[in-house]
Protein backbone atom coordinates (compact mmCIF):
# COMPACT_ATOMS: atom_id res chain seq x y z
CA UNK A 1 0.00 0.00 0.00
CA UNK A 2 1.40 3.34 -0.84
CA UNK A 3 2.11 5.83 1.89
CA UNK A 4 1.72 8.73 -0.78
CA UNK A 5 -1.55 10.65 -0.70
CA UNK A 6 -2.56 10.41 -4.43
CA UNK A 7 -5.78 11.74 -5.79
CA UNK A 8 -7.54 10.54 -9.12
CA UNK A 9 -9.77 14.15 -10.27
CA UNK A 10 -12.26 12.41 -12.32
CA UNK A 11 -14.54 14.25 -14.28
CA UNK A 12 -18.18 12.61 -15.19
CA UNK A 13 -20.22 13.23 -18.11
CA UNK A 14 -17.73 13.50 -20.90
CA UNK A 15 -20.06 13.56 -24.42
CA UNK A 16 -23.26 14.98 -22.89
CA UNK A 17 -22.87 17.75 -24.63
CA UNK A 18 -20.08 19.45 -26.52
CA UNK A 19 -19.39 22.05 -24.20
CA UNK A 20 -19.11 19.77 -21.18
CA UNK A 21 -16.73 17.47 -23.42
CA UNK A 22 -15.14 21.44 -24.30
CA UNK A 23 -15.16 22.11 -20.30
CA UNK A 24 -13.45 18.51 -19.13
CA UNK A 25 -10.65 19.24 -21.94
CA UNK A 26 -9.98 22.17 -20.22
CA UNK A 27 -10.36 21.16 -16.41
CA UNK A 28 -7.50 18.97 -17.41
CA UNK A 29 -5.40 21.47 -19.81
CA UNK A 30 -5.33 24.21 -17.41
CA UNK A 31 -6.46 22.50 -13.76
CA UNK A 32 -6.15 19.45 -11.96
CA UNK A 33 -8.41 16.58 -13.35
CA UNK A 34 -6.61 13.60 -14.59
CA UNK A 35 -9.16 11.13 -15.57
CA UNK A 36 -12.69 11.36 -17.35
CA UNK A 37 -15.83 9.02 -17.72
CA UNK A 38 -17.37 9.26 -21.85
CA UNK A 39 -20.74 8.52 -22.40
CA UNK A 40 -20.52 6.13 -25.00
CA UNK A 41 -24.16 6.15 -26.61
CA UNK A 42 -24.72 10.00 -26.41
CA UNK A 43 -24.61 11.22 -30.25
CA UNK A 44 -21.74 12.94 -31.20
CA UNK A 45 -19.21 11.34 -27.93
CA UNK A 46 -16.92 9.61 -30.83
CA UNK A 47 -15.90 13.41 -32.25
CA UNK A 48 -15.62 14.44 -28.87
CA UNK A 49 -13.40 11.52 -27.84
CA UNK A 50 -10.95 12.46 -30.93
CA UNK A 51 -10.77 16.05 -30.24
CA UNK A 52 -9.60 14.90 -26.77
CA UNK A 53 -7.02 12.82 -28.29
CA UNK A 54 -5.52 15.60 -30.04
CA UNK A 55 -5.99 18.22 -27.37
CA UNK A 56 -5.45 16.31 -24.03
CA UNK A 57 -3.66 12.93 -25.34
CA UNK A 58 -3.22 12.32 -21.05
CA UNK A 59 -6.08 12.62 -19.99
CA UNK A 60 -7.55 9.00 -18.72
CA UNK A 61 -10.79 7.92 -20.02
CA UNK A 62 -13.10 5.09 -18.91
CA UNK A 63 -17.37 4.14 -19.57
CA UNK A 64 -19.59 6.25 -18.15
CA UNK A 65 -22.09 3.05 -18.34
CA UNK A 66 -25.71 4.61 -19.03
CA UNK A 67 -28.50 3.30 -18.53
CA UNK A 68 -31.03 6.35 -17.86
CA UNK A 69 -29.92 9.63 -20.38
CA UNK A 70 -30.71 9.20 -24.09
CA UNK A 71 -31.03 6.10 -26.42
CA UNK A 72 -29.27 2.79 -26.11
CA UNK A 73 -25.88 2.04 -28.34
CA UNK A 74 -28.01 -1.40 -29.78
CA UNK A 75 -30.88 -1.00 -31.86
CA UNK A 76 -34.33 -0.40 -29.67
CA UNK A 77 -35.68 -4.05 -30.88
CA UNK A 78 -32.60 -5.68 -29.34
CA UNK A 79 -32.89 -4.36 -25.75
CA UNK A 80 -36.81 -3.45 -26.13
CA UNK A 81 -37.08 -3.91 -22.02
CA UNK A 82 -34.77 -0.97 -21.49
CA UNK A 83 -36.78 1.88 -23.15
CA UNK A 84 -40.04 3.60 -23.50
CA UNK A 85 -42.38 4.08 -26.32
CA UNK A 86 -40.32 6.82 -28.04
CA UNK A 87 -37.30 4.61 -27.49
CA UNK A 88 -34.99 6.31 -24.62
CA UNK A 89 -34.15 4.94 -21.46
CA UNK A 90 -35.93 5.83 -18.20
CA UNK A 91 -35.01 9.10 -16.55
CA UNK A 92 -33.27 8.90 -13.17
CA UNK A 93 -36.35 9.37 -11.35
CA UNK A 94 -37.43 6.22 -12.71
CA UNK A 95 -35.23 3.84 -13.03
CA UNK A 96 -35.97 2.13 -10.50
CA UNK A 97 -39.27 1.58 -10.96
CA UNK A 98 -38.65 0.45 -14.53
CA UNK A 99 -35.45 -1.99 -13.34
CA UNK A 100 -37.89 -5.08 -12.37
CA UNK A 101 -39.37 -5.37 -15.79
CA UNK A 102 -35.75 -4.66 -17.66
CA UNK A 103 -34.28 -7.86 -19.21
CA UNK A 104 -30.57 -8.59 -17.21
CA UNK A 105 -29.28 -10.17 -20.37
CA UNK A 106 -30.53 -6.90 -22.71
CA UNK A 107 -28.52 -4.66 -19.95
CA UNK A 108 -25.83 -6.92 -20.35
CA UNK A 109 -25.23 -6.81 -23.69
CA UNK A 110 -26.22 -2.86 -23.84
CA UNK A 111 -23.34 -1.97 -21.79
CA UNK A 112 -20.81 -4.73 -22.79
CA UNK A 113 -22.04 -2.69 -26.47
CA UNK A 114 -21.17 0.56 -24.74
CA UNK A 115 -17.38 -0.55 -23.52
CA UNK A 116 -16.90 -2.08 -27.03
CA UNK A 117 -17.67 0.82 -28.85
CA UNK A 118 -14.60 3.03 -26.56
CA UNK A 119 -12.10 -0.17 -27.94
CA UNK A 120 -13.82 0.23 -31.80
CA UNK A 121 -11.99 4.03 -31.48
CA UNK A 122 -8.82 2.61 -30.80
CA UNK A 123 -9.20 3.94 -27.06
CA UNK A 124 -8.28 1.35 -23.79
CA UNK A 125 -11.00 2.06 -21.04
CA UNK A 126 -9.23 2.45 -18.09
CA UNK A 127 -11.89 2.38 -15.87
CA UNK A 128 -16.06 1.91 -15.55
CA UNK A 129 -18.40 3.77 -13.45
CA UNK A 130 -21.88 4.71 -13.91
CA UNK A 131 -24.05 7.23 -14.43
CA UNK A 132 -26.34 8.79 -11.45
CA UNK A 133 -24.71 5.81 -9.72
CA UNK A 134 -27.60 3.15 -11.18
CA UNK A 135 -24.73 0.38 -10.51
CA UNK A 136 -24.09 1.02 -7.04
CA UNK A 137 -28.07 1.09 -5.77
CA UNK A 138 -28.80 -2.09 -7.90
CA UNK A 139 -27.25 -6.01 -7.10
CA UNK A 140 -28.82 -6.55 -10.63
CA UNK A 141 -26.99 -3.89 -12.18
CA UNK A 142 -23.74 -3.98 -9.63
CA UNK A 143 -23.40 -7.77 -10.87
CA UNK A 144 -23.62 -6.53 -14.76
CA UNK A 145 -21.08 -3.97 -13.65
CA UNK A 146 -18.61 -6.25 -11.85
CA UNK A 147 -18.88 -8.62 -14.56
CA UNK A 148 -17.82 -6.80 -17.60
CA UNK A 149 -15.06 -5.26 -15.00
CA UNK A 150 -13.80 -8.53 -14.44
CA UNK A 151 -14.27 -9.65 -18.25
CA UNK A 152 -12.36 -6.49 -19.60
CA UNK A 153 -10.09 -6.53 -16.76
CA UNK A 154 -10.78 -2.59 -15.99
CA UNK A 155 -10.63 -0.83 -12.69
CA UNK A 156 -13.93 0.71 -11.15
CA UNK A 157 -15.04 2.86 -8.93
CA UNK A 158 -15.10 2.59 -5.56
CA UNK A 159 -18.28 2.52 -3.22
CA UNK A 160 -19.33 6.94 -2.57
CA UNK A 161 -20.16 6.63 1.11
CA UNK A 162 -23.51 8.13 0.46
CA UNK A 163 -27.08 6.68 1.38
CA UNK A 164 -28.44 3.85 -0.41
CA UNK A 165 -25.77 2.82 -1.62
CA UNK A 166 -24.46 -0.91 -1.95
CA UNK A 167 -21.43 -2.26 -0.40
CA UNK A 168 -19.07 -4.54 -2.52
CA UNK A 169 -18.80 -8.55 -1.97
CA UNK A 170 -15.89 -8.97 0.26
CA UNK A 171 -13.81 -10.58 -2.11
CA UNK A 172 -13.93 -7.89 -5.22
CA UNK A 173 -11.42 -9.65 -8.27
CA UNK A 174 -11.17 -5.83 -9.83
CA UNK A 175 -9.19 -2.78 -8.70
CA UNK A 176 -10.61 0.43 -6.85
CA UNK A 177 -9.04 3.50 -5.48
CA UNK A 178 -9.17 3.20 -1.96
CA UNK A 179 -12.48 5.91 -1.28
CA UNK A 180 -14.45 7.93 -3.52
CA UNK A 181 -14.92 11.49 -2.78
CA UNK A 182 -18.24 12.95 -3.88
CA UNK A 183 -18.71 15.97 -1.77
CA UNK A 184 -17.54 18.18 -4.73
CA UNK A 185 -21.10 18.58 -5.56
CA UNK A 186 -24.49 20.75 -5.34
CA UNK A 187 -25.66 24.28 -4.61
CA UNK A 188 -23.11 24.26 -2.47
CA UNK A 189 -19.86 23.60 -4.50
CA UNK A 190 -16.70 26.46 -3.67
CA UNK A 191 -13.26 26.93 -3.92
CA UNK A 192 -12.82 26.63 0.45
CA UNK A 193 -15.00 23.41 -0.15
CA UNK A 194 -12.90 21.77 -2.62
CA UNK A 195 -9.58 23.22 -0.02
CA UNK A 196 -11.15 21.62 2.90
CA UNK A 197 -11.53 18.09 0.91
CA UNK A 198 -7.82 18.50 -0.11
CA UNK A 199 -7.06 19.01 3.88
CA UNK A 200 -8.33 16.41 4.74
CA UNK A 201 -7.37 13.84 2.04
CA UNK A 202 -6.09 10.57 3.50
CA UNK A 203 -3.00 8.21 2.41
CA UNK A 204 -3.58 5.97 -0.78
CA UNK A 205 -5.91 6.78 -3.48
CA UNK A 206 -9.07 8.63 -3.51
CA UNK A 207 -11.27 9.72 -6.51
CA UNK A 208 -13.01 12.91 -6.50
CA UNK A 209 -15.99 13.18 -8.53
CA UNK A 210 -16.52 16.27 -10.47
CA UNK A 211 -18.55 17.73 -13.32
CA UNK A 212 -16.69 20.77 -14.80
CA UNK A 213 -18.55 21.91 -18.16
CA UNK A 214 -19.16 25.38 -20.31
CA UNK A 215 -22.95 26.11 -19.66
CA UNK A 216 -25.38 26.20 -22.70
CA UNK A 217 -29.21 25.51 -24.04
CA UNK A 218 -28.50 22.18 -24.98
CA UNK A 219 -27.14 21.51 -21.22
CA UNK A 220 -29.82 23.50 -19.74
CA UNK A 221 -32.58 21.38 -21.40
CA UNK A 222 -30.86 18.08 -20.55
CA UNK A 223 -29.58 18.00 -16.54
CA UNK A 224 -30.46 20.25 -13.54
CA UNK A 225 -27.33 20.33 -12.57
CA UNK A 226 -26.26 22.98 -15.02
CA UNK A 227 -24.83 26.39 -14.11
CA UNK A 228 -22.96 24.35 -11.24
CA UNK A 229 -20.49 23.26 -13.96
CA UNK A 230 -18.82 26.17 -14.65
CA UNK A 231 -18.15 27.04 -10.96
CA UNK A 232 -16.44 23.71 -10.87
CA UNK A 233 -14.24 24.30 -14.10
CA UNK A 234 -13.04 27.79 -12.41
CA UNK A 235 -12.31 26.07 -9.29
CA UNK A 236 -10.66 22.76 -10.85
CA UNK A 237 -7.94 25.08 -13.29
CA UNK A 238 -7.66 27.94 -9.82
CA UNK A 239 -4.14 28.53 -9.10
CA UNK A 240 -5.12 28.24 -5.23
CA UNK A 241 -6.03 24.68 -5.54
CA UNK A 242 -3.36 23.74 -7.79
CA UNK A 243 -0.92 25.44 -5.03
CA UNK A 244 -2.70 23.95 -2.47
CA UNK A 245 -1.95 20.11 -4.01
CA UNK A 246 1.58 21.04 -4.34
CA UNK A 247 2.18 22.09 -0.62
CA UNK A 248 0.06 19.42 0.73
CA UNK A 249 2.78 16.80 -1.70
CA UNK A 250 -0.56 15.13 -3.59
CA UNK A 251 0.40 13.39 -6.66
CA UNK A 252 -2.78 13.58 -9.08
CA UNK A 253 -2.85 10.21 -11.20
CA UNK A 254 -5.89 8.41 -13.10
CA UNK A 255 -7.06 4.70 -13.06
CA UNK A 256 -4.51 3.06 -15.19
CA UNK A 257 -1.67 4.07 -12.29
CA UNK A 258 -3.67 1.82 -9.68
Amino acid sequence: MTHEKVLIVNADDYGLTPNISRGIRESYNNGIVRSTSAMMNIKGVADELNKLLAESPGLGIGVHLNLTVGAPFLPGKEVSTLVDQDGFFPKNAIIYQALPEMDPDQIHREWRTQIEAMFDLGIKPDHLDSHHFVSYKSGILQTIMLQLATEFELPIRNVPEKPGMLTFPSVLAVKTPDRTETGFFGDGVSQNLILEILSGLGIGTTELMTHPGFVDEDLLKLSKYNRQRHTELEILCSQAVKDQIDHLGIKLSNFSQL
